[in-house]
């Protein structure tokens, strides 16, 4: 799937590090030309950066910003690692082909691509991940445990990154609206020691160094990603006539399921993932509170679920763990098989989510994923 852009690295794991410095330099020097352009970066703690030595670099992930910033500001050229179970976004391809990541499958102990990750490391190689793994919910959420394993296995301290200020930056920054962005170091973890590798153990150090991380966030973003409670989903998919009457209110009978697909709603990257980047044909499935052509609505579910059972059997459970990945599956699966017999012309899909804020009483209503999110 990504096997070019990584540098033929899954066909060999003994690799020489550090790799295509020329380029990388040269696009690091470029891209720090452009950034000042672009952004407002300020730099806190650049004094932690070490002065030699293997390093694991790892900071929160909710934008494709701090990918490009560590390269173009860590002093050193790094390796990164990247997703291997998604094609690239087509608007980045291009520039992850030009500086070639160590692919990683995520959702499964990828046993080669963290050997080429260690391997790394072991010839004193200074590498970059993102424990969250992904961008798919702007707020904060656990980490990993291959941050931990890695660590341990290749007895590599860990320099902890928060950025703040992300955002809707690069929207902004598209628009030469210059947001501004902090980038604060943390002082050097030491390498992870371990008893055994079991996950609880792993997960356990895994989440220390997220919450280092998060110590690392300005104070109001932390609060904005951390004060949400009573947050609850649900989804209604009406069946209409041509003229607009209700046939059946709902399709979806199961108030587990309608929480389910409610909450793969209100995580649109998750999907407009597999729109764009896969080129599916899912349309139809994004499109809220108005009628939709039963037939088309049926094939986008369809879609979805050719490519969750073929394709990327992991992609939900990886995102959204295994028992609400395994929910969101059963969602759509019994909306395909609803709709199947279901008399009517239209459906309308009518998501929810509720929640409340700390200090704040009062309970804040969306029916719209691109309503603004906290």
């Amino acid at each position: 799937m990504l096997k070019l852009f990584a540098g033929n690295l899954r066909s060999n794991t003994k690799v020489v590090f550090p790799r295509r410095t020329t380029i990388r330099t040269t696009l690091r020097w470029l891209s720090r030309v452009l950034m000042r352009c672009f952004i407002q970066l300020e730099i806190k703690g650049a004094e932690h950066w070490p002065q030699s030595g293997r390093l694991l670099i790892v900071s929160n992930h909710s934008s494709y910003l701090e990918a490009a910033l560590l390269a173009t500001y860590s002093p050193q050229i790094i390796e990164a690692l990247g997703a291997d179970d998604v094609p690239l976004d087509p608007r980045f391809a291009w520039l992850m082909h030009l500086y070639a990541f160590i692919p990683i499958n995520r959702g499964t102990f990828d046993r080669r691509g963290l050997a080429i990750a260690r391997n790394c490391l072991e010839q004193e190689g200074w590498l970059a991940l993102f424990p969250e793994g992904g961008i798919w919910d702007k707020r904060l959420r656990d980490a990993h445990i291959g941050v931990a394993w890695l660590s341990a296995k290749a007895n590599a301290p860990i320099l902890p990154i928060g950025f703040g200020g992300l955002d809707g930056a690069l929207a902004k920054a598209v628009k030469l609206q210059r947001p501004k962005i902090v980038m604060t170091i943390g002082a050097c973890i030491p390498p992870i020691t371990l008893k055994n590798y079991k996950k609880e153990a792993l997960q356990i150090q895994a989440n220390q160094v997220m919450s280092v991380i998060q110590s690392l966030l300005p104070p109001d973003e932390l609060l904005a990603q951390t004060s949400i409670y009573e947050e609850t989903f649900s989804c209604c998919v009406s069946i209409q006539d041509s003229h607009g009457n209700t046939l059946q209110p709902n399709v979806l009978n199961n108030d587990t399921h309608q929480y389910a697909l409610g909450h793969l709603i209100f995580v649109p990257v998750v999907l407009n993932t597999i729109r764009r980047n896969f080129k599916q044909p899912i349309d139809a499935l994004q499109r809220y509170n108005v009628p939709i052509a039963i037939d088309e609505f049926f094939t986008a579910c369809e879609v979805v679920l050719e490519f969750l059972e073929t394709v990327s059997p992991a992609y939900l459970s990886f995102r959204f763990g295994p028992i609400l990945g395994r929910q969101m599956h059963a969602a759509l699966q019994g909306l395909s098989e609803a709709l199947k017999t279901a008399n009517g012309d239209t459906v309308v899909v009518s998501p929810l989510r509720t929640y409340r804020l700390i200090g704040n009483e009062h309970k804040i209503v969306e029916t719209d994923p691109g309503a603004p999110h906290v």
